[in-house]
Protein backbone atom coordinates (compact mmCIF):
# COMPACT_ATOMS: atom_id res chain seq x y z
CA UNK A 1 0.00 0.00 0.00
CA UNK A 2 1.13 3.65 -0.71
CA UNK A 3 2.35 5.86 1.97
CA UNK A 4 0.48 9.25 2.12
CA UNK A 5 2.38 10.56 5.29
CA UNK A 6 5.60 10.08 6.25
CA UNK A 7 6.79 11.92 9.40
CA UNK A 8 11.03 11.60 9.87
CA UNK A 9 12.38 12.27 13.66
CA UNK A 10 10.41 14.87 14.28
CA UNK A 11 11.02 17.21 16.53
CA UNK A 12 9.34 20.39 17.92
CA UNK A 13 9.63 23.02 21.40
CA UNK A 14 6.60 24.96 22.03
CA UNK A 15 7.20 26.67 25.09
CA UNK A 16 7.69 24.19 28.03
CA UNK A 17 6.54 20.91 26.13
CA UNK A 18 8.21 19.40 23.21
CA UNK A 19 7.29 16.38 20.59
CA UNK A 20 10.09 14.42 20.71
CA UNK A 21 11.80 11.83 17.78
CA UNK A 22 8.35 11.01 16.22
CA UNK A 23 8.78 8.64 13.30
CA UNK A 24 5.19 7.42 11.96
CA UNK A 25 3.98 6.84 8.11
CA UNK A 26 0.49 7.01 7.66
CA UNK A 27 -1.31 4.64 4.15
CA UNK A 28 -3.35 6.07 1.37
CA UNK A 29 -6.93 5.25 2.41
CA UNK A 30 -6.10 4.68 6.05
CA UNK A 31 -8.13 6.08 8.85
CA UNK A 32 -4.95 6.64 11.77
CA UNK A 33 -5.83 7.69 14.84
CA UNK A 34 -3.32 9.59 17.32
CA UNK A 35 -4.37 8.11 21.23
CA UNK A 36 -3.28 9.68 24.46
CA UNK A 37 -4.49 11.51 27.44
CA UNK A 38 -4.53 15.88 27.64
CA UNK A 39 -1.02 17.27 27.68
CA UNK A 40 0.27 14.11 25.73
CA UNK A 41 0.78 16.28 22.40
CA UNK A 42 -1.64 15.25 20.22
CA UNK A 43 -2.58 18.30 18.91
CA UNK A 44 0.73 19.93 18.80
CA UNK A 45 1.42 16.76 16.11
CA UNK A 46 -1.57 17.76 14.16
CA UNK A 47 -0.51 21.12 13.76
CA UNK A 48 2.25 20.85 12.70
CA UNK A 49 1.73 18.63 10.40
CA UNK A 50 -1.08 21.13 9.14
CA UNK A 51 1.61 23.64 9.09
CA UNK A 52 0.90 26.05 11.79
CA UNK A 53 4.32 26.09 13.28
CA UNK A 54 7.95 25.58 11.47
CA UNK A 55 9.99 22.01 11.52
CA UNK A 56 13.74 22.95 12.98
CA UNK A 57 14.47 19.06 13.05
CA UNK A 58 13.05 16.23 10.77
CA UNK A 59 10.69 15.88 7.84
CA UNK A 60 6.78 15.74 7.00
CA UNK A 61 6.25 14.26 3.33
CA UNK A 62 3.27 14.23 1.85
CA UNK A 63 2.13 11.82 -1.01
CA UNK A 64 6.13 11.42 -1.72
CA UNK A 65 6.50 15.31 -1.57
CA UNK A 66 8.62 16.91 0.77
CA UNK A 67 5.84 19.90 2.88
CA UNK A 68 7.99 20.11 6.17
CA UNK A 69 8.34 24.06 5.27
CA UNK A 70 5.41 24.46 2.90
CA UNK A 71 2.93 27.12 3.98
CA UNK A 72 -0.42 25.59 5.15
CA UNK A 73 -2.23 26.73 2.39
CA UNK A 74 -0.27 24.82 -0.42
CA UNK A 75 -0.04 21.34 1.82
CA UNK A 76 -3.09 19.80 0.34
CA UNK A 77 -4.39 19.26 3.78
CA UNK A 78 -8.29 19.89 5.31
CA UNK A 79 -7.99 20.67 8.93
CA UNK A 80 -10.79 20.94 11.41
CA UNK A 81 -9.89 22.46 14.87
CA UNK A 82 -11.97 20.98 17.82
CA UNK A 83 -13.48 24.21 18.04
CA UNK A 84 -14.15 24.58 14.61
CA UNK A 85 -13.15 28.08 14.26
CA UNK A 86 -16.12 28.96 12.25
CA UNK A 87 -16.37 33.12 11.88
CA UNK A 88 -19.07 34.08 13.48
CA UNK A 89 -19.75 37.56 11.63
CA UNK A 90 -19.75 35.04 7.95
CA UNK A 91 -22.86 32.67 6.92
CA UNK A 92 -22.27 29.04 6.91
CA UNK A 93 -21.86 29.66 2.69
CA UNK A 94 -19.21 32.02 3.52
CA UNK A 95 -17.16 29.92 5.79
CA UNK A 96 -17.16 26.73 3.28
CA UNK A 97 -15.92 29.22 1.02
CA UNK A 98 -13.76 31.40 2.13
CA UNK A 99 -10.97 32.07 -0.11
CA UNK A 100 -13.00 32.20 -2.39
CA UNK A 101 -13.59 28.60 -3.17
CA UNK A 102 -16.32 26.77 -5.16
CA UNK A 103 -19.38 25.33 -3.31
CA UNK A 104 -19.41 22.00 -3.83
CA UNK A 105 -22.71 20.35 -3.60
CA UNK A 106 -22.25 16.64 -3.38
CA UNK A 107 -20.45 17.76 0.01
CA UNK A 108 -23.20 19.95 0.85
CA UNK A 109 -25.66 17.22 0.18
CA UNK A 110 -23.84 14.24 1.99
CA UNK A 111 -23.23 16.36 4.75
CA UNK A 112 -26.81 17.66 4.92
CA UNK A 113 -26.31 21.44 5.45
CA UNK A 114 -27.76 22.61 2.43
CA UNK A 115 -30.76 24.03 5.05
CA UNK A 116 -28.22 25.77 6.82
CA UNK A 117 -26.29 27.70 4.15
CA UNK A 118 -27.82 31.36 5.19
CA UNK A 119 -27.57 31.24 8.92
CA UNK A 120 -24.63 32.30 11.07
CA UNK A 121 -22.30 29.85 13.47
CA UNK A 122 -24.24 31.69 16.42
CA UNK A 123 -27.76 29.99 15.45
CA UNK A 124 -25.99 25.97 14.74
CA UNK A 125 -25.67 23.32 17.26
CA UNK A 126 -22.47 21.62 17.84
CA UNK A 127 -23.47 18.39 15.46
CA UNK A 128 -24.27 21.56 12.76
CA UNK A 129 -21.26 23.04 13.60
CA UNK A 130 -19.10 19.90 13.12
CA UNK A 131 -20.39 19.53 9.82
CA UNK A 132 -20.29 23.07 8.27
CA UNK A 133 -16.58 22.65 9.22
CA UNK A 134 -15.99 19.34 7.65
CA UNK A 135 -17.59 20.83 4.59
CA UNK A 136 -14.99 23.51 4.64
CA UNK A 137 -12.39 20.91 4.71
CA UNK A 138 -13.94 18.73 2.08
CA UNK A 139 -14.55 21.20 -0.32
CA UNK A 140 -10.68 21.97 -0.85
CA UNK A 141 -10.21 18.18 -1.91
CA UNK A 142 -7.81 17.58 0.67
CA UNK A 143 -4.81 14.69 0.05
CA UNK A 144 -5.27 14.33 4.16
CA UNK A 145 -7.63 14.91 6.30
CA UNK A 146 -6.38 15.77 9.63
CA UNK A 147 -9.41 15.80 12.56
CA UNK A 148 -9.00 17.43 16.17
CA UNK A 149 -11.00 15.85 18.95
CA UNK A 150 -13.96 15.48 16.05
CA UNK A 151 -16.48 14.51 18.97
CA UNK A 152 -15.30 15.90 22.32
CA UNK A 153 -18.30 18.66 22.77
CA UNK A 154 -21.02 16.13 21.56
CA UNK A 155 -23.57 14.58 23.95
CA UNK A 156 -22.51 10.69 24.55
CA UNK A 157 -25.87 10.05 22.60
CA UNK A 158 -24.99 11.14 19.34
CA UNK A 159 -20.98 10.49 19.32
CA UNK A 160 -21.87 6.86 18.16
CA UNK A 161 -23.85 8.21 15.02
CA UNK A 162 -20.81 10.89 14.13
CA UNK A 163 -18.26 7.87 14.50
CA UNK A 164 -20.39 6.25 11.68
CA UNK A 165 -21.21 9.68 9.78
CA UNK A 166 -16.80 9.76 10.26
CA UNK A 167 -16.38 6.35 8.92
CA UNK A 168 -19.21 6.62 5.36
CA UNK A 169 -17.42 10.33 4.76
CA UNK A 170 -13.88 8.30 4.72
CA UNK A 171 -15.48 6.15 2.30
CA UNK A 172 -17.59 8.25 -0.08
CA UNK A 173 -14.50 10.15 -1.00
CA UNK A 174 -11.77 8.32 -0.63
CA UNK A 175 -10.15 9.87 2.53
CA UNK A 176 -6.50 9.51 4.48
CA UNK A 177 -7.89 10.53 7.84
CA UNK A 178 -5.58 11.16 11.28
CA UNK A 179 -7.62 11.83 13.60
CA UNK A 180 -6.71 12.90 17.59
CA UNK A 181 -9.12 11.94 20.46
CA UNK A 182 -8.60 10.71 24.04
CA UNK A 183 -10.93 8.14 23.64
CA UNK A 184 -9.85 4.95 23.45
CA UNK A 185 -13.64 3.03 22.43
CA UNK A 186 -13.71 5.86 19.36
CA UNK A 187 -10.38 4.79 18.13
CA UNK A 188 -11.31 1.24 18.47
CA UNK A 189 -14.85 1.64 16.37
CA UNK A 190 -12.89 3.42 13.38
CA UNK A 191 -9.29 3.17 13.44
CA UNK A 192 -7.18 1.11 10.88
CA UNK A 193 -4.13 1.55 13.21
CA UNK A 194 -3.40 3.44 16.42
CA UNK A 195 -1.03 5.62 17.84
CA UNK A 196 -0.80 6.18 21.25
CA UNK A 197 1.08 9.41 22.65
CA UNK A 198 2.46 10.24 26.06
CA UNK A 199 4.47 13.44 27.05
CA UNK A 200 5.31 14.37 23.10
CA UNK A 201 6.56 10.91 22.07
CA UNK A 202 5.24 8.25 20.54
CA UNK A 203 4.11 4.62 22.99
CA UNK A 204 3.11 2.31 20.61
CA UNK A 205 2.04 1.96 16.81
CA UNK A 206 -0.70 -0.51 15.90
CA UNK A 207 -3.78 -2.18 14.97
CA UNK A 208 -6.49 -1.72 17.51
CA UNK A 209 -6.23 -5.74 18.15
CA UNK A 210 -2.29 -5.18 18.67
CA UNK A 211 -3.07 -2.10 21.05
CA UNK A 212 -5.64 -3.76 22.70
CA UNK A 213 -4.02 -7.14 23.29
CA UNK A 214 -0.43 -6.86 23.34
CA UNK A 215 0.29 -3.38 25.01
CA UNK A 216 3.98 -2.23 25.03
CA UNK A 217 4.00 -0.51 28.41
CA UNK A 218 2.11 -0.28 31.95
CA UNK A 219 0.60 3.35 30.28
CA UNK A 220 -0.97 2.16 26.91
CA UNK A 221 -2.04 -0.79 29.16
CA UNK A 222 -4.23 1.64 31.47
CA UNK A 223 -5.37 4.18 28.50
CA UNK A 224 -6.65 0.58 26.80
CA UNK A 225 -8.68 0.13 30.49
CA UNK A 226 -6.83 -2.85 31.94
CA UNK A 227 -7.22 -2.60 35.57
CA UNK A 228 -5.41 -5.68 36.06
CA UNK A 229 -1.56 -4.68 36.16
CA UNK A 230 0.54 -6.38 38.74
CA UNK A 231 4.67 -5.94 39.24
CA UNK A 232 6.33 -9.54 39.37
CA UNK A 233 9.50 -11.21 38.72
CA UNK A 234 9.63 -13.47 36.09
CA UNK A 235 11.54 -16.73 35.78
CA UNK A 236 12.34 -18.62 32.51
CA UNK A 237 10.58 -21.73 31.16
CA UNK A 238 11.36 -24.32 28.60
CA UNK A 239 7.17 -23.16 27.54
CA UNK A 240 7.35 -19.70 28.74
CA UNK A 241 7.28 -17.92 32.10
CA UNK A 242 6.23 -18.25 35.70
CA UNK A 243 5.70 -14.54 37.23
CA UNK A 244 5.56 -14.03 40.64
CA UNK A 245 4.01 -11.61 42.50
CA UNK A 246 4.51 -11.03 46.07
CA UNK A 247 6.11 -14.07 46.60
CA UNK A 248 2.81 -16.22 46.72
CA UNK A 249 0.67 -16.10 43.43
CA UNK A 250 2.53 -17.90 40.56
CA UNK A 251 1.40 -17.14 37.08
CA UNK A 252 2.50 -19.21 34.10
CA UNK A 253 2.31 -17.38 30.37
CA UNK A 254 3.42 -18.34 27.13
CA UNK A 255 5.34 -14.80 27.01
CA UNK A 256 9.30 -15.07 27.98
CA UNK A 257 10.55 -12.91 30.75
CA UNK A 258 13.10 -12.98 33.11
CA UNK A 259 13.38 -10.31 36.00
CA UNK A 260 11.16 -7.62 36.84
CA UNK A 261 8.47 -7.19 35.08
CA UNK A 262 4.44 -5.72 34.39
CA UNK A 263 2.04 -8.58 34.02
CA UNK A 264 -0.98 -7.75 32.43
CA UNK A 265 -4.64 -9.36 32.11
CA UNK A 266 -7.81 -8.19 30.79
CA UNK A 267 -10.74 -8.52 33.26
CA UNK A 268 -12.99 -10.55 30.62
CA UNK A 269 -10.12 -13.22 30.71
CA UNK A 270 -10.66 -13.92 33.98
CA UNK A 271 -13.04 -16.47 34.18
CA UNK A 272 -14.53 -17.45 37.56
CA UNK A 273 -16.08 -20.91 38.87
CA UNK A 274 -17.45 -22.34 42.21
CA UNK A 275 -14.68 -24.97 42.40
CA UNK A 276 -11.06 -25.84 41.92
CA UNK A 277 -10.29 -28.24 38.14
CA UNK A 278 -6.88 -28.53 39.30
CA UNK A 279 -5.97 -26.62 35.66
CA UNK A 280 -2.53 -23.88 35.76
CA UNK A 281 -3.46 -20.55 36.90
CA UNK A 282 -6.40 -21.31 39.29
CA UNK A 283 -6.36 -19.11 42.43
CA UNK A 284 -8.92 -19.61 45.34
CA UNK A 285 -10.07 -15.82 46.59
CA UNK A 286 -13.64 -14.22 48.19
CA UNK A 287 -15.70 -12.03 45.84
CA UNK A 288 -15.46 -8.45 47.52
CA UNK A 289 -17.60 -6.38 45.42
CA UNK A 290 -19.89 -6.98 42.07
CA UNK A 291 -21.23 -3.97 40.56
CA UNK A 292 -23.89 -4.89 37.64
CA UNK A 293 -23.28 -2.99 34.39
CA UNK A 294 -25.93 -3.53 32.18
CA UNK A 295 -25.12 -6.39 29.75
CA UNK A 296 -22.07 -7.02 32.20
CA UNK A 297 -21.21 -7.67 35.47
CA UNK A 298 -17.85 -6.11 37.25
CA UNK A 299 -16.24 -8.04 40.15
CA UNK A 300 -13.18 -7.39 42.70
CA UNK A 301 -11.85 -10.63 44.19
CA UNK A 302 -9.25 -10.77 46.76
CA UNK A 303 -6.55 -13.56 45.87
CA UNK A 304 -3.97 -11.87 47.88
CA UNK A 305 -3.96 -9.05 45.74
CA UNK A 306 -7.40 -7.51 44.19
CA UNK A 307 -8.30 -8.61 40.73
CA UNK A 308 -10.93 -7.66 38.27
CA UNK A 309 -13.12 -9.94 36.34
CA UNK A 310 -15.62 -9.18 33.84
CA UNK A 311 -18.83 -11.34 32.93
CA UNK A 312 -21.94 -11.51 30.59
CA UNK A 313 -25.32 -10.49 33.18
CA UNK A 314 -26.47 -14.43 31.96
CA UNK A 315 -23.02 -16.10 33.31
CA UNK A 316 -23.41 -14.26 36.64
CA UNK A 317 -27.00 -15.57 37.35
CA UNK A 318 -26.06 -19.28 36.26
CA UNK A 319 -23.15 -18.73 38.87
CA UNK A 320 -25.27 -16.61 41.72
CA UNK A 321 -22.37 -15.53 43.31
CA UNK A 322 -22.43 -12.58 46.40
CA UNK A 323 -20.51 -10.62 48.06
CA UNK A 324 -18.03 -12.24 50.77
CA UNK A 325 -18.43 -15.98 48.96
CA UNK A 326 -15.68 -18.11 48.29
CA UNK A 327 -14.63 -18.36 44.60
CA UNK A 328 -11.81 -20.03 41.88
CA UNK A 329 -10.67 -18.09 39.07
CA UNK A 330 -8.66 -19.37 36.17
CA UNK A 331 -6.81 -17.21 33.47
CA UNK A 332 -5.48 -19.29 30.51
CA UNK A 333 -1.74 -18.75 29.86
CA UNK A 334 -2.46 -17.36 25.99
CA UNK A 335 -4.15 -14.28 27.83
CA UNK A 336 -1.39 -13.46 30.08
CA UNK A 337 0.82 -10.28 28.77
CA UNK A 338 4.26 -8.97 29.98
CA UNK A 339 5.11 -5.42 29.88
CA UNK A 340 8.49 -4.48 30.08
CA UNK A 341 9.85 -2.97 33.70
CA UNK A 342 12.92 -2.26 32.07
CA UNK A 343 14.03 -3.79 29.58
CA UNK A 344 13.90 -7.26 30.50
CA UNK A 345 11.12 -8.59 28.05
CA UNK A 346 12.16 -11.02 25.67
CA UNK A 347 9.84 -9.92 22.33
CA UNK A 348 10.45 -13.07 20.54
CA UNK A 349 7.94 -14.74 23.23
CA UNK A 350 5.16 -12.91 22.20
CA UNK A 351 2.79 -14.34 20.17
CA UNK A 352 1.10 -12.31 17.77
CA UNK A 353 -1.89 -13.84 16.53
Amino acid sequence: MKEMLVIENLSIKFGNFSLKDINLSVQKGEYFTVLGTTGSGKTLLLETIAGRYRVSNGKIILNNTEITNIHPKDRGIGYVPQDYLLLPHLTVYENITLGKVQLDEEVIEFLNIKHLLNRHPSTLSQGEKQRVALARALIRNPKLLLLDEPTSSLDASIKRVVWKNLDRIKKKFLLTVIHVTHDFEEALFLSDRIAVMKNGTIEQIGTPKEIFTFPRSKFVAELTGIENIFEGVGILNKKGSFVSINQELNFFTYEKAEGKVYLSIRPENVVLKKYKENKINEFEGTVVKILEKGFFVRFDIDIGVNIVSLMSAKDFEELNLRAGDSVTLEIEPKNIHLIPYDKNLNKEGVEND
